[in-house]
């Protein structure tokens, strides 16, 4: 039986909403911090916390599987944002 992921929607305003597909292995350790007692799930948070931060401090680095979709977006004929007038959108 295929393992189902777990699917987080974020409210960001007007914009619509952003679907983020949780890992498998992020889901299963969601699952087991939210059986802990709230002081241990600081403990667990804290300690992530820090494992990411020492890995990626400005959260600037990509996964491999991140780059992958970042290098066929750019492939894809998509608009760098400095390519766009922003200044005169919607007008002739």
């Amino acid at each position: 039986m295929r393992e189902a992921k777990i699917i987080f929607v974020i409210d960001i305003g007007n914009r619509g909403d952003i679907y983020m597909i949780m890992s498998n292995i992020s889901a299963k350790a969601a699952r087991l911090m939210d059986c802990l007692p709230e002081t241990d799930k600081l403990f667990a948070y804290e300690f992530i916390k820090k494992l990411v931060l020492a890995r990626d401090p400005d959260f600037t680095k990509t996964t491999a599987e991140e780059k992958k979709k970042i290098e066929n977006a750019e492939k894809s004929g998509y608009l760098d944002d400095d390519e766009i007038d922003w200044e005169n959108i919607g007008t002739e």
